[in-house]
């Protein structure tokens, strides 16, 4: 079954020296790397654990700072408000962002989150113009920016434009979506007046067009699901009707929904990391990737104030941190404060979040 829900593993890479870090030690990361992924209650990380992969989910468990208290401290769990609180460490009523869409009275019309008709899609004639302009208050990639003069390369990169926008903030180097209509990812004329070298190259490529025709299948034996509730479930609204497996995927609304666009968004962020020096720089860059959600029969709402919409894994990794599980109460909120205190710099504007200072080495 495909959802779209708000919950959000929030995962955090930082990558540095391979030695241990001795405690003390005054070196930054050279690339921080931040993972939303929707549809990510935090009992999946255990209820799933024997079947996840040794080098995945199951070496961060065993390697990451993992947070099992971590709650969302506000009540409208839905993903913008997520992926906003994820990089500022705020709230909705800081924020400005209070929903994936709302009425808004001075312009008459209910809007996206990222909605901005002032601006132009760059790399498609289709696709939605957006942009960072209804969000208040800056993100940690804007405070990263303003501590070196923006030394620092910030890029955001998602299947959808919201998530790629609302984390990165309001000075990235860009901001990066999949445009279905084209087939292309793309972004706008808020960031730039034409795509980098680096993303026409990898469009030439045609990576998402390649997985068209494809089937999407099981990809575990049959009993492996039977934690997982029926796959025929009456609750389950997929675009076309199709909602048992295999299913199809022939054309890029399909394929948005599929595992594929993960892979697709893989290949572009590694495209990402080489086409902007990621982490080849001395100060600190920040890279956003965010797939599209997890998949799973057995959800509850859509941004309730409940603990099965609110409590969502947060999970540190990188030899700044060190390993363990931390039962003490967290949230979202807490992770841009963290990182800015091991980058050495002002936190968000708006954080509300404190500084998880028992996962820090």
């Amino acid at each position: 079954m495909v959802r779209r829900i708000a919950f959000l593993l929030a995962l955090v890479l930082t990558t540095g020296p391979v030695r241990t870090r001795a405690a003390g030690a005054t070196e930054k990361p050279r690339l921080v790397v931040g993972i939303v992924i929707d549809q990510f209650r935090y009992d999946y990380l255990e209820r799933f654990g024997d079947l996840f992969d040794k080098g995945g989910f199951r070496r961060l468990m065993q390697e990451g700072a993992v947070f099992t208290d971590a709650q969302y401290l506000h009540s409208q769990t839905v993903t913008s408000v997520g992926h906003t609180t994820f990089m500022t460490g705020s709230i909705p009523s800081y924020t400005g962002i209070i929903a994936n869409e709302w009425y808004e009275r001075t312009e008459g019309k209910i809007v996206r989150s990222v909605a901005d008709d002032t601006v132009q899609t760059v790399g498609s004639a289709s696709g939605r113009p957006s942009s960072p302009r209804r969000l208040v208050g800056s993100t940690l990639g804007d405070e990263l920016k303003i501590s070196n003069a923006g030394a620092s390369r910030v890029v955001g990169v998602s299947i959808k434009d919201a998530p790629a926008i609302l984390t990165t903030g309001h000075h990235p180097d860009g901001a990066y979506w999949f445009d279905p209509a084209s087939g292309r990812f793309i972004t706008s004329t808020y960031y730039m007046k034409q795509l980098p070298v680096w993303v026409e190259q990898f469009n030439a490529k045609k990576i998402p067009a390649k997985f068209l025709g494809r089937e999407w299948t099981k990809l575990r034996p049959e009993p492996d699901y039977a934690r997982s509730g029926i796959d025929d479930s009456p609750y389950e609204r997929p675009p076309g009707g199709h909602r048992v497996f295999p299913h199809p995927v022939d054309n890029y609304d399909q394929f948005m929904e599929s595992p594929f666009s993960k892979d697709a968004l893989e290949a572009f962020a590694k495209a990402a990391i080489e086409g902007e020096n990621l982490g080849g720089h001395k100060d600190s860059d920040l890279l956003i990737p965010k797939p599209y959600w997890v998949v799973s029969d057995k959800t509850t709402g859509h941004g309730t104030p409940y603990s099965f919409d609110t409590n969502v894994p947060v999970i540190f990794w990188g030899t700044w941190f060190a390993p363990g599980r931390y039962v003490r109460e967290a949230s979202p909120a807490d992770i841009a404060p963290t990182l800015a205190s091991i980058l050495r710099i002002t936190r968000p504007s708006g954080a509300v979040g404190r500084v998880l200072a028992e996962a820090p080495r």
